[in-house]
Parts: structure tokens; sequence; C-alpha cells
């Protein structure tokens, strides 16, 4: 006797799912990360506490400034024609420039040239 199918996919699935609880995340990622895939996480890690850390800082009136420069450089200012990693990295470095400048500069009302141009 034979399952339906409906059956026997919700057996796959019980049974995957059931499977899939013996696997750890880094076990996962070794097994489908590539390369730039891990150096891109690395990347992304070490600047965590940094970030957190200057976004800390910043004084409550110009959080909405601190978030534009964190979201103009996580998530938008790449070149499509040149590598990822290179640029994430620098955007990082600036992210963590403009922040620290933000901070030091009285009042926090540092203007970052690029956001004269926006």
């Amino acid at each position: 006797m034979t399952l339906p199918l409906s059956s026997t996919i919700s057996v796959w699935r019980r049974t995957t799912i059931l499977q899939a609880g013996k696997f750890k995340a880094r076990d996962w990622m070794n097994q489908y990360f590539t390369q730039e895939d891990r150096a891109f996480v690395n990347a992304d890690i070490s600047a965590v506490s940094e970030i957190a850390r200057l976004l800390r800082q910043i004084p409550e009136t110009h959080k909405h400034r601190a978030l534009f420069f964190f979201l103009l450089y996580k998530y938008t200012d790449f070149d499509l024609d040149q590598p990822f990693q290179e640029q994430y990295e620098r955007n990082n470095r600036e992210l963590i420039a403009s922040l620290e400048a933000m901070i030091s500069y009285q009042g926090g009302l540092h203007m970052d040239t690029r956001m004269e141009e926006i």
C-alpha cells in the first residue's frame, strides 16, 4: 500500500524538521556559504559593536541624521559594476568615520559632504 502524495509530503516534512534539529548554524554556513559570503558575514559582525557603540553616543535630536548615514552606507552606496566586498568594507569604514565626526563635532551637527548632494 502506498501513501497518498499529501501524506508522503507530510512525513517528509516531519522527518526533515527532526533532522534539521541536528544541524548547527556553523555547519550549515560551512556547507552552503561561499568564501565571499563568509567574508561578508565576518566584516558585518566585526563592525556591528563599533557602529552600535557610536550610535548610542549620538544625541536623540540627531539620530535621524545618523540613521540616514547608516542606511546610505549599509544599503544604497554600491556600484553594481564593482566588487561587492571591497565596497562593503569601505562603506563600513565611512559609516564609522561619519558617526565619529558627528560625535566629535560640537552639537553633533557635522554635515557630510555627501549629504549636501542629496
